[in-house]
């Protein structure tokens, strides 16, 4: 797992976090919250965005390292150097993937981390600063929304690893076609939220697709996690590799 954080690529997705934190500043007091105390300083931007089970931002940008998972492999040789070697594509692909997912998860907290120093530097502080904190809310209460959103970072790099997986050997073509769809897919639900705002069903669909209730959140997630895994993994079980020799 550790060559993944040696990537430019990846590299280059970590200057984007910082530049994120500075962003927002700059559009939190242009918009006068910074002004009125509502937000002050690195660590309460960076807990709006691992926090607020409405905000895609981290999850978006992780969508560009879904290529790490298999493509990078694919166009580099090595995924065809372990099938020479008489390795079994299924075990490597799953194998591949729960180190990614881990990879994604420290990235969660590398992403917060870095927002955190963006976000500081602007403000010339680091802490929680003039954000208000309930004392009565619970642990349980402050942890929940971020293991959602650890999930739903999941659930999507997991689809778009799988989008990948159709366009072998094509670097950020699968990543941009997942955000693309993605966002397609929120201005569909948007708009069918608003037109029917009382349909319980449609309700559940949304919930589902976005994890935004935390009771049922855990169980959507894991199921889709475990979806787009299973079809990625028989994806690159059927991908035909015309240079691999008799």
């Amino acid at each position: 797992m550790k060559i993944l954080f040696k990537y430019k690529h990846w590299i280059i997705i970590q200057s984007i976090y910082v530049i994120v934190g500075v962003l927002t500043v700059f559009i939190l007091k242009a918009s006068g919250k910074i002004v009125e105390g509502q937000i002050a300083s690195g660590l309460a931007i960076s807990m709006h965005f691992i926090s607020n089970t409405q905000e895609l931002l981290i999850p978006i940008l992780m969508l560009m390292l879904a290529d790490l998972a298999f493509n990078i492999e694919y166009v580099e040789g090595t995924f065809l150097t372990h099938l020479l070697c008489g390795k079994s594509r299924i075990r490597w692909m799953l194998n591949r993937l729960c180190n990614f997912y881990l990879f994604i998860t420290l990235q969660f907290f590398i992403a917060f981390v870095l927002i955190i120093v963006g976000a500081g530097i602007i403000m010339g502080s680091f802490t929680l600063g003039a954000m208000e904190v309930n004392a009565n809310i619970g642990i349980i209460e402050i942890i929940s929304p971020i293991i959602i959103n650890i999930l739903k970072t999941l659930v999507f790099t997991s689809f778009a690893i799988l989008v990948t997986t159709f366009l072998p050997g094509k670097l950020m073509i699968g990543s941009i076609i997942s955000v693309g769809i993605i966002f397609v897919t929120i201005k569909i639900t948007n708009i069918l939220m608003i037109l029917f705002q009382e349909n319980k069903i449609l309700k559940i669909i949304v919930d589902m697709i976005w994890l935004t209730e935390s009771k049922e959140a855990f169980i959507y997630g894991i199921i889709w996690i475990v979806l787009f895994t299973y079809l990625s993994i028989r994806r690159v079980d059927k991908i035909v590799i015309t240079n691999q020799g008799s």
